[in-house]
């Protein structure tokens, strides 16, 4: 990738507004030329949000409640109430370009002497976010014991990102629609709390985090493989590019979360849903909260029982994690989670 400095030109041609759109989740198709429900705030009746081209951009406008307009960086801004070097930063990687390419984008920002305080409701992702190198992610997948090409995937559909949280360099697990993250060191490591997965601030841990992807791609899965936590969820994606490239995994960070987010359970309606629970009082206890939901929401659910598969040392599983030591003449042992029931 080239280090030379990307204008806002270049961005907005790499990323127009109606795929902006879209992937930010405000709506579930691309919108051209026309007025809509205004996404960035609850409008039951009428439509007051526009989008237009101007000048060979495109803009938007509110004419209801919200009454202001902009262009891409703006909707970021408003979506994120944010300031417009951070929506930038953002704009750039949703993009596609590792922000040190993109510096010069925000040179004409108001500067501010005055660091910006975390607003409610907005997750504190790391300033460093990036893509990572491949070293990173050779990185992760020896940790995790994975397949390089499955933590590959999760980069390409942006479920997976670096940087540094709580002065630690970690891997990231997040979507598109940016309203969870989970940090991980890369040494494998806990962190100085002891823990060995930092939530990050102001996450709204109901939203399964790797549901929405660039470009509507979430759209084109019928098939979901739900789990519990980042490690199962790479797990999942090891398993997914070896059985079920057609079913995309998604994962709930903690098995005291017993709500599924509202937008959530839209993208997947009418879907069938697989859910593997960890083998623990806590994780059984959340699937039945949620496939409840999922099958009020039209879903067909699936449960697969991991104390089904038999380790290398003749130890239950007792979480999706631990099937990725199974030696290759046992695979077929996971087969049913992708094919059976066949539901």
């Amino acid at each position: 990738m080239s280090h030379h400095p990307i204008t806002l030109e270049e961005l907005k041609t790499r990323l127009p507004l109606p795929e902006l759109l879209l992937r930010l989740g405000l709506f579930d198709y691309v919108p051209v030329v026309g007025t809509y429900r205004c996404p960035l705030h609850e409008e039951k009746h009428g439509a007051s949000f526009s989008i237009f081209r101007k000048d060979h951009s495109w803009l938007w406008k509110c004419h209801g409640a919200c009454g202001i307009g902009g262009d891409e960086v703006a909707l970021i801004a408003r979506e994120h109430e944010c300031s417009r070097k951070e929506a930038i930063r953002w704009y750039s990687l949703l993009a596609g370009v590792q922000f040190p390419e993109a510096v010069a984008l925000h040179q004409r920002a108001t500067p501010s002497h005055t660091p910006r305080q975390h607003r409610p409701g907005e997750v504190a992702f790391p300033k460093d976010l990036s893509l990572g190198s491949r070293e990173d992610l050779q990185t992760v997948a020896d940790l995790r014991r994975v397949d390089f090409w499955a933590v590959a995937t999760m980069q390409q559909n942006g479920v997976l990102a670096f940087g540094t949280v709580c002065g630690e360099r970690c891997w990231i697990v997040l979507d598109q629609a940016r309203l969870c993250g989970e940090a991980r060191r890369m040494n494998g490591a806990a962190f100085a709390t002891g823990a060995k997965v930092h939530t990050l601030r102001g996450s709204d841990k109901s939203w399964p985090v790797g549901l929405l992807l660039p470009r509507d791609l979430t759209s084109h899965f019928q098939k979901f493989l739900l789990v519990e936590g980042s490690g199962d969820l790479v797990a999942a994606y090891h398993w997914a590019l070896r059985f079920g490239q057609d079913c995309l995994p998604i994962a709930l960070l903690g098995a005291g979360i017993k709500r599924i987010h509202p937008r959530a359970l839209n993208h997947l309606h009418g879907k069938n849903v697989r859910i593997v629970p960890q083998d623990d009082p806590a994780g059984l206890g959340a699937v039945e909260s949620w496939q409840l939901q999922l099958r009020q929401a039209g879903c067909t659910v699936y449960i697969f029982q991991i104390t089904q598969i038999t380790l290398p040392d003749g130890r239950k599983g007792k979480d999706l994690n631990d099937t990725t030591t199974l030696e290759p003449e046992v695979y077929g042992k996971l087969e049913e989670l992708f094919y059976g029931n066949n539901r």
